[in-house]
C-alpha cells in the first residue's frame, strides 16, 4: 500500500472511531444525571473523541516530509495545545478551575503557534482588550450568567482565547486554503469557548434541553475547530502557496 492509500485508509478510520466516541459521548451526557456510571462513561469518550484529532495531528505532521522551520514550530505547539485540550476536557468535568487551566495553556500554545505568521503588534493588543471587555460586560449582565463566582479565571483565559482567535487572522496572509482554514478553526474555537459557558453548570443554570442544546453546539463547534487545526499540518503552507 502506498504512502497516499495509506493515509487515506488512516484518516477514514480516524473519523470513523471519532463518531463512534462521540456518539457514546453525547448518549452518555444525555443520560448522566440519571444512569449510574453515565459520568465516568461521558468523560472516557470525550476524551477518546478528542484523542482521535490529536493523533490525526501527529499522523500529518509526520507524513508531511518537506516541512519549513517555522512550519515545525507551528505544528509542534498546535499539537501541544490539542493535547492540552483534551487533558482539560477529562479535568473539567471534575474540577472547573482545573479545566480552565488546562484550556488555558491550550489557548497559550496556539497563540505562540500563530505568532509564527506574525509578530504581536498594539493595534492588535487594543483589540483584544475591547473584544474581551464587551464579552466580559455582556457575561456580567447576563442574566443566565452567574460570573461572579468564576469571574477571575474566566476573564484570564478570555484574554487568550480571544487573543488566539484574532492572531489566527495572520494566517490570511498566506494567500492560500491552507491559512483561511486556520482562521475559520481559531473562531470556531472562539465560538466554542463563548457557547459553552452556558453549560457549565458552575456559571450557568439552563433547564435540561438548553443545555443539551447549548452543550452539543459547543462540541460541534469545538471538534470541528480541531479538525480543521489537525488538517493545518498535513501540508507546510508557509512556503507553499496552495489554491
Amino acid at each position: 500500500m502506498n504512502l497516499a492509500r495509506r493515509n487515506v485508509v488512516v484518516k477514514i478510520a480516524v473519523f470513523v472511531l471519532f463518531a463512534i466516541f462521540y456518539a457514546g459521548y453525547r448518549y452518555n451526557y444525555f443520560y448522566e444525571d440519571s444512569v449510574e456510571g453515565a459520568f465516568f462513561r461521558t468523560v472516557i469518550f470525550k476524551a477518546l473523541s478528542s484523542a482521535c484529532f490529536v493523533f490525526l495531528a501527529v499522523w500529518n505532521f509526520f507524513v508531511s516530509k518537506e516541512k519549513s522551520a517555522g512550519f515545525k514550530r507551528y505544528s509542534i505547539k498546535i499539537i501541544l495545545a490539542l493535547v492540552f485540550s483534551l487533558v482539560a476536557d477529562v479535568f473539567i468535568k471534575y474540577n472547573i478551575v482545573t479545566g480552565i487551566l488546562g484550556f488555558l495553556l491550550a489557548q497559550i500554545c496556539f497563540f505562540l503557534a500563530f505568532t509564527e505568521f506574525k509578530k504581536p503588534s498594539l493595534k492588535y493588543a487594543l483589540l483584544v482588550l475591547a473584544v474581551v471587555c464587551a464579552i466580559l460586560i455582556f457575561d456580567w449582565f447576563c442574566p443566565l450568567i452567574a460570573l461572579e463566582k468564576l469571574f477571575v479565571p474566566l476573564a484570564a483565559y478570555s484574554v487568550f482565547v480571544v487573543g488566539s482567535a484574532l492572531k489566527s487572522v495572520d494566517a490570511l496572509s498566506f494567500k492560500n486554503t491552507m491559512g483561511r482554514l486556520v482562521v475559520t478553526a481559531g473562531v470556531l474555537f472562539l465560538i466554542s469557548d463563548f457557547s459553552l459557558q452556558f453549560s457549565v453548570h458552575e456559571v450557568c443554570k439552563l433547564s435540561w434541553a438548553g443545555d443539551q442544546i447549548m452543550n452539543n453546539f459547543s462540541n460541534v463547534t469545538y471538534y470541528a475547530a480541531q479538525l480543521l487545526f489537525a488538517h493545518s499540518l498535513s501540508k507546510d503552507f508557509f512556503e507553499v502557496d496552495n489554491i
